[in-house]
């Protein structure tokens, strides 16, 4: 009798460990109503069956079908989020397994005391659920954004629950068979090896997911940018409008006129002109990205002339590769910043850009004044710098993205004091 409680406990136990860290995971809580505990009731006397009885090597795999099974309903989760939230629980009761054996191994615990109380009992388990408290509450933000990372990637769970069932039936070799040691250890070895390399994979998707995520928020804002612009072209529009009439019906009063005309010389400038220029191009990301720079041009003084053809319109940069689209932003990052660089130490301190569509090509011009020399067979190599010589820096890397993509070309020239850096995208 003692023996059915003992292992009723522990499947039991089990059972609150696992729901602990779908909680967490979930950031739900359980409700404990009539369906859900009844639920929990047949989870928990499933896990009793397979503790009482020898299901082999079905054992692991059954339970994480019924765990899997049991949480959709009770959490009322999509089959792949239950999948997913499944397998990091597992890796979680992986690595409480895990500590717990290398506490054993170097606290050297006698193999009378493992036999009597931490071989199949209830203390192991629960020493195993404290584990895996602390676990979760010291990297709950970081297992959320992983399970968040895993949703994304949809068409691999299927792999997932794949690889959560091979080290499931690795860990079952453990649990229960302390006794040896070699085994053990062994299974314990491969395990890590198991998880380091998951580890590292998933340490990349959450790169990418971070830089993808980065990316959304940058294109967000860029889209207010846009938004911005255009309500201030309105607005400019319109007050304009208003001046005019007041000019109009100033009746000779000359004050009035000339302050009139001091507004507008000053509103009716290339501010205007090129926020109108900008709604040609279609992406928000590209529009307020050029938006942000020339703004800086401007704060430093720096006459910035924009002329976009009303057919880059037919452009659709949405449909670009985004990795392409990200070398076209670095590419134009480095052409403006140099074009920058170098026009604010000269007289004239003049910055053109001109867009223009020929065929199925889009064409950048960027034209800024200089001063002293320019060596065009030298300006793409590694270390050349022309801060003495008036240009910017970061050519040598423009260079490489060039020539690592079929769909991007340059040119360049010098005219006069003014140099011109041409990119070419082929749509």
């Amino acid at each position: 009798m003692l023996e059915v409680i003992n292992t009723f406990l522990i499947g039991l136990v089990q059972i609150v460990s696992c729901t602990v860290i779908v909680q967490e995971l979930l950031e739900k809580k359980i409700k404990f109503n009539i369906k859900n505990i009844i639920i929990l009731i047949m989870m928990t006397f499933a896990m009793f069956l397979m503790l009482k009885f020898n299901f082999g090597i079905y054992k692991p795999v059954t339970f994480l079908i019924i765990l899997i099974l049991g949480y959709k309903i009770i959490f009322e989760l999509k089959t792949s989020e239950s999948i997913i939230t499944n397998f990091i629980s597992m890796l979680i009761n992986v690595l409480s397994e895990i500590i717990i054996a290398l506490l054993i191994i170097l606290l050297k615990v006698p193999q009378n005391i493992m036999d009597k109380y931490l071989t199949n009992s209830v203390i192991s388990n629960i020493l195993s659920l404290v584990f895996i408290f602390i676990i979760v509450n010291l990297f709950k933000d970081k297992l959320i954004k992983f399970k968040k990372v895993l949703l994304k990637e949809k068409i691999t769970y299927i792999l997932y629950f794949v690889i959560a069932i091979g080290i499931t039936l690795l860990l079952s070799k453990n649990v229960g068979n302390w006794k040896n040691n070699i085994d053990f250890i062994i299974n314990t070895i491969i395990i890590v090896i198991f998880l380091i390399i998951i580890f590292s994979l998933f340490i990349e998707k959450y790169k990418m997911y971070k830089k993808t995520e980065e990316f959304n928020n940058m294109y967000k804002q860029a889209e207010s940018v846009k938004t911005l612009l255009n309500r201030y072209k309105k607005y400019n529009h319109e007050n304009k409008n208003q001046l005019l009439v007041i000019r109009e019906i100033a009746n000779g009063n000359k004050k009035i006129i000339k302050y009139v005309d001091s507004i507008l010389e000053e509103n009716i400038g290339h501010e205007d002109k090129w926020i109108s220029e900008l709604s040609y191009i279609s992406d928000p990301g590209i529009s307020g990205f050029l938006s942000v720079k020339i703004n800086r041009m401007i704060d430093n003084n720096i006459n910035v002339t924009l002329t976009i053809s009303p057919k880059v319109k037919q452009f659709k940069f949405e449909k670009l590769d985004s990795n392409l689209y990200k070398k076209i932003c670095n590419v134009i990052g480095v052409y403006l910043d140099n074009a920058f660089e170098s026009s604010i130490n000269t007289r004239k301190k003049e910055v053109t850009i001109e867009i223009l569509m020929d065929k199925l090509t889009l064409i950048l011009i960027i034209s800024n004044s200089f001063k002293g020399e320019i060596e065009l067979d030298k300006i793409d190599e590694e270390g050349y710098t022309t801060k003495g010589k008036n240009h910017g820096v970061g050519l040598s890397l423009v260079k490489e993205i060039i020539d690592s993509s079929e769909k991007l070309e340059q040119n360049r020239k010098i005219i006069k004091d003014y140099f011109f850096q041409y990119l070419y995208i082929k749509k």
